[in-house]
């Protein structure tokens, strides 16, 4: 029980140490990150891929959803959470100057499906020697 109640208050500071580099990562959409953009982003960003990852998972196991496995993705809770709550109590950080164009890399995008696609038809015939 001590062991698991240390883990659990190491999770929690390693979300709040982790806040300053969730939010640089914003240097990506915005070339400064304010009061007003800072929570939107932490949602958008971190908690609701979380969700909807999780979501889709657990649809997908829903016939043998174990409890160890909604244990662990309740956990990452305790690194998401105490971030984005800080996240709103950060100084405003400034990027670099310019507008910002999201773009798609469509041939890294090709490539990784036909890597997914070769993936998963090797390991599902099965390698052997």
């Amino acid at each position: 029980m001590v062991i698991s109640v240390f883990d659990f208050v190491i999770i929690l500071f390693t979300g709040l140490a982790m806040t300053r580099l969730f939010l640089f990562s914003g240097n990506i959409y915005f070339g400064e990150l304010t009061r007003t953009n800072r929570i939107p982003f932490m949602m958008s960003q971190i908690l609701l891929p979380f969700f909807i990852g999780t979501l889709i998972i657990l649809l997908i196991k829903i016939p043998k959803v174990l409890p160890l496995e909604i244990l662990v993705d309740s956990s990452m809770l305790l690194l998401l959470l105490p971030a984005t709550i800080r996240a709103s109590v950060v100084h405003d950080m400034m990027f670099e100057e310019g507008t910002k164009r999201i773009r798609i890399f469509w041939i890294l995008l090709f490539i990784t499906g036909v890597l997914l696609f070769l993936f998963r038809t090797v390991f599902g015939i099965g390698i052997k020697f």
